[in-house]
């Protein structure tokens, strides 16, 4: 991976991904990309995914990615994102 000028991660924005996986929390989720469509992004039957947002308006993401994810699901299980509040840097 490549650094930026501050020694950060550099992060392509057009690159696409399989799945994200962060084992610190039990993470092993597919990941589904969902473009921005007039005035928000249609995160439906998301359910144990976790999508990728595209085309964020009128924001500059400087290498961030985006992503979203339930912490809990519509039938009252935990979702991909249950324990992300556990997260500490380095994870």
């Amino acid at each position: 991976m490549q650094k930026d000028e501050t020694g950060q991660n550099q992060v392509s924005q057009e690159r696409e991904f399989e799945r994200i996986i962060i084992p610190s929390i039990k993470v092993n989720a597919k990941v589904i990309s969902k473009p921005y469509s007039e005035l928000t992004w249609d995160l439906s039957n998301l359910e144990q995914n976790v999508a990728s947002l595209k085309d964020v308006p009128t924001q500059t993401t400087d290498n961030n990615l985006i992503f979203a994810g339930h912490v809990t699901v519509y039938d009252g299980s935990h979702g991909p994102f249950r324990y992300l509040f556990r997260l500490v840097p380095g994870d």
